[in-house]
């Protein structure tokens, strides 16, 4: 079941992450743009996972 609500949680707090980045201008810095990436990969690879879930017979 989290499954299901897990990437709706993790927009949420991608759109809080960069209201704080926005507001404090960090979008700059080298560490931010490795976070936004590392992230932007997770996303990807977690979007892989369910769409493979939802193809099996599990």
């Amino acid at each position: 079941m989290y499954a299901i609500y897990a990437p709706y949680v993790l927009v949420a707090l991608a759109v809080i992450a960069a209201g704080v980045i926005w507001n404090r201008d960090l979008a700059s810095t080298t560490q931010v743009r490795i976070i936004l990436g590392g992230a932007a990969a997770a996303a990807v690879l977690w979007t892989g996972v369910l769409l493979v879930l939802s193809r099996s017979d599990l």
